[in-house]
């Protein structure tokens, strides 16, 4: 089954819900949650199409990110070197900011400076770029 991209009027669908879910603060938990952030108007409408939410990593957890889906100062000295992994980097989640926020996950990660010196540093990416030990890079841990 295909996929279809549904654009809603944002009072239609909270008229919607009111009806649908009854009133009892619903309506200005929805209006808030529009008003926050563009993730947060994603994830509800994920959750009123009946799609589940992606999976959180937790905390202290390793995987893997891709260096385009990052900027950070030093990405030059440490492309193609012996911590780009396939175009990524190890990384390990040192926060979760939640659903509704633009960067939903916090990591940390090494990078070479100017000096070739290794750095840790930090960046923030969704949930859906941080890639799991168990995809297709887990044979190229560093």
């Amino acid at each position: 089954m295909g996929k279809i991209r549904i654009e809603v009027d944002e009072e239609k669908l909270v008229n919607a819900l009111d009806g649908f879910i009854g009133a009892g603060g619903v309506r200005d938990l929805i209006k808030d949650m529009f008003n926050h952030t563009q993730k947060a108007k994603e994830m509800l409408g994920q959750l009123l199409l009946g799609e589940e939410l992606p999976i959180k990593p937790t905390v202290g957890q390793m995987g893997y990110v891709k260096m385009e889906h990052m900027w950070f100062t030093n990405k030059e000295f440490t492309q193609n070197t012996d911590l780009d992994v396939k175009g990524t980097l190890s990384c390990k989640v040192v926060r979760i900011n939640g659903y509704t926020e633009y960067s939903q996950v916090s990591i940390e990660f090494p990078t070479y400076d100017s000096a070739g010196e290794i750095q840790i540093i930090s960046n923030g990416v969704a949930f859906d770029q941080f890639i799991w030990l168990q995809e297709d890079l887990k044979d190229s841990i560093i």
